[in-house]
């Protein structure tokens, strides 16, 4: 199962800290994908398949466990 969380504020310390979205692929993170990037809308659609759930984390901080 795929799932992509969006909008939230990405926080791995030591690796990245700012707005990103996050694409889970078979439970690992498959790709990160920062906001504002160029071609960020082509990265994603070449990921993403049909029944990928998203989740908008506006306003929420997401965090490796």
């Amino acid at each position: 199962m795929q799932f992509r969380i969006t909008g939230g504020r990405l926080v791995d310390p030591g690796h990245f800290d700012g707005i990103a979205g996050i694409h889970i692929e078979d439970g690992k993170r498959a790709a990160i994908i920062e906001s504002g990037q160029t071609g960020e809308q082509d990265r994603a659609s070449n990921i993403q398949q049909p029944g990928t759930r998203i989740f908008d984390a506006s306003g929420k901080i997401v965090t490796p466990v």
